[in-house]
């Protein structure tokens, strides 16, 4: 199932901004600063978010494969969603938010002694790395909770815009975003 969302940024900044919160799930996490797409930022992701005038945000609900190990069906339907994202992001002029870190390059961030990201113009950010409370932003925009399943797993990305996606466009998105399959 997919749900889309268009709305203002700065809506999105008032409904779930909360970098603090945020940035403490984020220091629990194992990778916590071993990713350049992640935080800590050595930017404003308020100001950073404010570039854009609007957000596209697609959560999407797909099932998990019955035994298979969570992460496992997670990066099988990344390794489908992020190029999708990528490719969409060019016909929106827009800037893709991927559901979680990004693994657009063949470099892997943890393991480079690298003080930058070695692939600037392929790095993409989720809205949770910008400091986007992601339970809010589902509550608030889509009248759900982001909730941990065995059956399905939930998957939250978009898109930032400077202009309002062409309709067509976006059916073909949703189309496209439906066919995968883990």
């Amino acid at each position: 199932m997919i749900q889309m969302r268009y709305i203002g940024t700065q809506s999105l900044l008032e409904a779930a901004y909360k970098p603090d919160v945020v940035e403490q799930y984020c220091l629990q996490c194992p990778n916590y600063e071993s990713n350049f797409s992640c935080p800590s930022h050595d930017f404003s992701t308020g100001l950073y978010l404010q570039r854009y005038p609007s957000a596209l945000l697609i959560m999407h609900t797909l099932p998990a494969t019955p035994g298979v190990d969570p992460l496992e069906d997670f990066f099988s339907y990344r390794e489908q969603i992020d190029p999708l994202l990528m490719t969409y992001e060019r016909y929106f002029f827009g800037e893709a938010l991927l559901p979680g870190c990004c693994h657009n390059c063949s470099d892997d961030c943890s393991a480079l002694d690298a003080q930058a990201c070695m692939n600037p113009t392929v790095r993409r950010y989720s809205l949770e790395s910008l400091g986007v409370d992601i339970n809010s932003m589902l509550e608030y925009y889509f009248d759900t909770t982001l909730t941990f399943q065995d059956e399905r797993l939930v998957f939250v990305y978009g898109f930032f815009l400077k202009d309002s996606p062409d309709p067509i466009l976006l059916t073909e998105l949703e189309s496209e975003l439906q066919s995968i399959e883990c």
